[in-house]
């Protein structure tokens, strides 16, 4: 579980239930595994074993004359019939989620001043997030006044800890009687100001409000009232792993925000090696995040590559992170402890393409076709998967990069000739503007002057699309409102297209302008395929993998599709099957994205057209979305929210 590959923690799991029998502590921990790989009715099933395992423990105990209360059983019972609720909600089943989330509520009052004090922490804990889930369930009963009381009562518990404010604060954010909420933490606030989880609460209230129903919400306020939660205690790590967040996401337009970024997120990993437990996520986590910052500063390049080190010490199976030590190493000349990080990232995600990029640029190409043969089979050997998909990866990423290889070498000559059209043309406009040039004569150089300026506009398309441009000046982006803008300004939003966005998408670190482009590109090319009188475009985003590590664009069009025998020329400039269509925009597009660390292909769709995938890396490789995990709502329980997310904030 800890390094990220829940399948196999869920059969180690299964295999100690074998040895062991029916313990409820593994049937806890399996339920959790099993949602979050998406099962919820397996996960509803695993909890209800372990809460028959524990009603077991309990009258086994009692029938012994040991006393029931604070036993095996029902120490466990509790997140038991939480996991259990949180299963039957993800399932649709309602009525049982909301028994379960009951049960846990009247367990934790029956013995609320009983145990330790951690265990009364614990209790709380559960009958918070308990409440939470109820208010959700409300809302998907299409009650949205009896889910703001629930949250009421769980903003009134004390202890209020960070964990569960969090809950409250994404949820209550997004209901239409946020302020309501807003108004009695505000109350609670100047009631208990010394409380570092009521400020926090506050700040994820207004950031879930601000996200769902009041783009206008200042980001400020925000980080003021993050900035008093840690000024009460600078143990608050939850509140300071938000203000980091927001912080890194401006790095680009403020080298102080970056600067304090880094500063709050080293605090994090110092506590996190003293107390591993306290963020509630694996402390690798942090450190990745802290690497994928510092490795865009070459400056600080060397201090990424030690908190890669240390994050793939507790996550080894992390294969972006092994992707990028590898290239780290690899600027530095250090060709063997490349292959060895490129290697191990492949054999965790075989298919995560940027991986054999980097691995392809440490083969001596100069060598004999045997040789280098040799050499990749000895790469392949030592890689766990597939030989002959793996060489299949490899040779075709060679093929790639030496078509780029070329396209680069052409771009250069290309521009020569660019250079030399505009001189000609220049001086036959220079030309035109004498005065004693014979009627005819000038009515043919008028027509060769617009010919050429035509030859010109194709020409400096080509070169576009055979060059990525310059070095790119990244901002950090939300995928969502940059393809509505597209789409807004190709068709009027005239209906021609239909978008379907995924709510909470990790953002995306690149050019606007660049991305733009490809974006407008994929969708006219879209259009241009579509017959009349059919469906519209389909458009969709959405997260590429359980760990947020990529966003994918989807385009998908009804038209006549593209010939197996076309598939490997959609990119060469020039090329298209369309009548006068100069055939620069998907490679161009390709161009971009590819210089964006991504990857465009074009494949058919089923039945009828062609679907175009475009895969861009999460900015900071997906990690604050597993860092901060907010809460994933469901349509129902945010049905009405006002406006898309503001890109300023």
């Amino acid at each position: 579980e800890r390094l990220g590959l829940p399948l196999l923690a869920t059969r180690a799991l299964q295999g100690a239930a074998q040895i062991e029998g029916r313990r409820p502590e593994v049937s806890e921990r399996s339920a959790r595994l099993l949602l979050g790989l998406g099962d919820a009715d397996q996960a509803a099933r695993k909890a209800r074993e372990g809460l028959e395992a524990a009603r077991e423990e309990t009258t086994g105990e009692a029938g012994s004359g040991a006393s029931a209360k604070g036993g095996a059983g029902d120490g466990w019972e509790q997140a038991l019939h939480l996991v259990l609720g949180e299963a039957s909600l993800e399932a649709g089943h309602l009525e049982e989620a909301l028994g379960a989330f009951n049960s846990v509520e009247l367990l934790g009052e029956s013995a609320r001043d009983g145990g330790s004090e951690a265990e009364r922490l614990r209790r709380a804990d559960l009958v918070g997030r308990s409440l939470v889930g109820a208010a959700r369930v409300a809302l998907r009963q299409g009650s949205p006044e009896e889910a703001t009381a629930l949250l009421l009562r769980a903003v009134e518990r004390r202890p209020l800890l960070p964990e569960v404010a969090r809950r409250i604060g994404d949820l209550a954010g997004a209901l239409p009687t946020w302020a309501k909420i807003e108004e009695r933490v505000q109350r609670l606030r100047q009631e208990r100001p010394e409380e570092a989880a009521v400020h926090y609460l506050a700040a994820r209230l207004l950031a879930s409000a601000q996200q769902n129903r009041e783009p206008g919400i200042p980001g400020q306020e925000i980080e003021r009232l993050l900035g008093l939660a840690l000024s009460r205690d600078a143990g608050c790590h939850l509140g300071r792993l938000m203000l980091a967040l927001r912080l890194a996401r401006r790095r680009f337009l403020s080298e102080d925000g970056r600067s304090q970024a880094l500063g709050h997120l080293r605090f994090l990993s110092q506590a996190l090696r003293l107390d591993p437990k306290a963020l509630g996520v694996d402390a690798g986590l942090v450190d990745l995040l802290l690497a994928a910052i510092l490795e865009e500063n070459p400056a600080t390049a060397a201090q990424a590559m030690d908190f890669y080190l240390a994050g793939l010490r507790r996550l080894p199976a992390h294969a972006v992170a092994s992707t990028n030590l590898g290239a780290l190493h690899l600027a530095r000349g250090e060709v063997e402890a490349a292959r060895e990080r490129l290697l191990a990232a492949l054999s965790a995600s075989p298919d995560y393409a940027p991986a054999y990029h980097h691995l392809v640029r440490t083969l001596d190409l100069s060598a004999s076709p045997e040789a280098l043969a040799r050499e990749v089979q000895g790469l392949v050997e030592r890689v766990t998967g597939s030989a002959t998909t793996i060489t299949g990866r490899i040779v075709a990423t060679l093929a790639e990069d030496t078509r780029d290889q070329v396209f680069e070498a052409l771009h250069s000559k290309a521009m020569q000739l660019h250079t030399l059209l505009g001189v000609i043309h220049a001086r036959l406009s220079s030309s035109l503007r004498e005065d004693e040039l014979p009627p005819q004569l000038r009515e043919r150089f008028n027509e060769l002057s617009e010919r050429l300026d035509e030859v010109r506009r194709d020409w400096r398309l080509y070169l576009r699309s055979l060059h990525e441009g310059e070095e790119l000046s990244p901002e950090v982006l939300n995928l969502n409102l940059l393809v509505s803008e597209v789409i807004r300004d190709e068709t009027g939003n005239d209906g021609r297209v239909e978008l379907h966005s995924t709510t909470g998408l990790p953002d995306v670190k690149g050019q606007r302008a660049a991305l733009y482009e490809a974006l407008g590109a994929v969708v006219r090319n879209g259009l241009e395929a579509q017959p009349p009188a059919c469906l519209p475009l389909q458009v969709r985003t959405s997260a590429g993998s359980p760990l947020s590590t990529r966003v994918i664009l989807e385009v998908r069009d009804f038209g006549p599709g593209i010939l197996a025998l076309h598939r490997a020329q959609v990119f060469s400039p020039g090329f298209s099957t369309k009548r006068d269509r100069r055939g620069f925009g998907l490679g161009l597009a390709r161009r971009i994205v590819t210089a964006h660390r991504g990857w465009l292909v074009v494949e058919p769709a089923k039945g009828r057209g062609a679907v175009v995938h475009i895969v861009l890396p999460a900015d900071l490789h997906g990690l604050p979305s597993l860092l901060d995990q907010p809460l994933q709502l469901s349509v129902e329980e945010t049905a009405g929210s006002a406006e898309e997310p503001s890109e300023q904030d």
